[in-house]
């Protein structure tokens, strides 16, 4: 969720809108690229409840 300026057509609010927006795909992007998938995310939680 962004937290800021709402969008209004005048003043600096839509710039600042799209740079956090921006930052926030940024973000976003890169946490995709290092998540584990689905499968490997449950293969991962059963490996750790098997060994306790």
């Amino acid at each position: 969720m962004i937290v800021g300026p709402t969008v209004t057509g005048r003043g600096n609010g839509l710039r600042l809108r799209e740079a956090q927006s921006a930052k926030y795909r940024t973000h976003l992007d890169r946490m995709e690229r290092v998540a584990l998938s689905p499968e490997a995310s449950r293969d991962f939680v059963l490996d750790i409840a098997n060994s306790l």
